[in-house]
């Protein structure tokens, strides 16, 4: 109860905590744990009881002011369905309390407790549904509170995935994260950053997915991806804020949104400064691999890349040498992008400066597949396609090992 024994006020006769908080009831009362347990079970039940009676009462006075749509008032004009201000801040509270309480649950439990609480929400009218979620976005997303992060997760994908409210949420929530959010990626480990990092992934996988979702990231790539290079920068391990450049260029990649790869023009740039500037530096984290993956993958169409090309040869030249699979086949797949589509006396130049060791890294994956190298048949492909450029390299002399 917070009460200090002696009197005075400091912190010298504090009463001490219980050993075992979880058994002291209401009152002070004092519980075996199987009565614990009988406890928390009857909770549980009474929660999940009150969340699914939720869905029906939400429904209802979703519905009760209209009646049905064809009603009409006194004056001849339609009643608005939906909440009154009172009833929206009651049923923000639902959402804050609501949550607090799928702390109660693990596992099974806890994902069919988010399914409920989820199916709760979606029965609001979607203006209704906003106004509820901005009330209290950050207590739906922890807050800074030591919540479950399985909540935390569970309960916005299945939001993220509802045709109803899909968008609006993922509008809400890209503002909240995007302004409020950011800074606790500067200490990686901590809980707060892992849920901050997973719920973007969330949100940029709703946002490959669905095309609707391209006007919602819009207005907060360009200030994402501002911020993301400012941390690398100043801050000690941006590890968090590499892997999510990784998530945002992966979906815009995959879902080629042509207005979203016009709002990345104007930081291409200050991107690929940063980006290069953290591979040739003398500390990378050990993100150098990302780094390389980052700058292969800009988002951006190749006649806003062309001006930048000479720059981009180093680190192809890295993810060919990569011991990285999945490097490597990025590696290929971006040289023959380049091949295929720019003119031989435009792209020669570009990798003159690495020509002879980008040849001799293509050469090194000519090996049978038996012997582990899985893309020995795809670098031949290459070399085919490069034709007489593929041995340029000879005129100049080779680092060859003395045996």
């Amino acid at each position: 109860d917070g009460k200090k024994k002696g009197g005075d006020g400091d912190g010298d006769g504090a009463a001490a905590k219980p050993k075992y908080p979880e058994l002291i009831g209401y009152g002070g009362k004092v519980h075996t744990p199987a009565e614990a347990i009988k406890r928390l079970a009857d909770t549980k039940a009474l929660v999940k009881t009150l969340v699914i009676g939720m869905k029906t009462l939400l429904w209802s006075i979703t519905n009760f002011h209209s009646g049905s749509a064809q009603q009409q008032n006194a004056s001849g004009s339609s009643i608005a369905k939906g909440f009154r201000e009172g009833e929206l801040r009651r049923a923000s509270g639902f959402v804050a309390n609501g949550v607090r309480c799928l702390a109660l649950y693990q596992g099974t439990e806890c994902a069919e407790m988010c399914t409920h609480f989820a199916e709760a929400l979606a029965v609001l009218d979607p203006r209704n549904f906003l106004d509820v979620i901005c009330l209290r976005l950050d207590a739906l997303l922890g807050g800074g509170e030591p919540y479950e992060l399985a909540p935390m997760v569970q309960l916005p994908h299945l939001l993220l995935q509802s045709t109803a409210l899909g968008r609006s949420f993922a509008d809400a929530l890209a503002t909240h994260l995007v302004r409020d959010r950011l800074d606790a990626l500067a200490e990686p480990s901590t809980a707060q950053s892992q849920l901050v990092l997973k719920l973007f992934s969330l949100l940029m996988h709703a946002v490959s997915k669905y095309s609707s979702c391209e006007a919602v990231l819009s207005p907060h790539v360009v200030p994402l991806v501002e911020a993301c290079l400012k941390a690398l920068k100043e801050v000690e391990d941006p590890s968090a804020y590499v892997r999510l450049l990784r998530y945002l260029f992966r979906a815009l990649a995959q879902a080629k949104f042509d207005l979203l790869y016009r709002e990345v023009v104007p930081v291409l740039q200050p991107c690929l400064d940063t980006l290069l500037a953290m591979l040739h530096g003398p500390d990378t984290h050990e993100l150098s691999d990302t780094v390389v993956e980052l700058c292969l993958t800009l988002p951006a169409r190749l006649s806003s890349i062309l001006p930048h090309l000479p720059r981009l040869a180093h680190p192809l030249l890295r993810a060919l040498k990569s011991t990285s699979s999945e490097l490597q086949l990025l590696g290929l797949r971006t040289l023959e992008f380049w091949v295929d589509s720019l003119n031989p006396d435009f792209l020669d130049p570009c990798i003159a400066e690495v020509e002879p060791q980008l040849m001799l890294a293509l050469w090194a994956l000519l090996k049978p597949q038996q012997s582990g190298a899985p893309f020995g048949a795809k670098a031949l492909q290459m070399l085919g396609k490069l034709g007489g450029r593929s041995r340029c390299f000879l005129r100049e002399p080779l680092e060859l090992e003395a045996k």
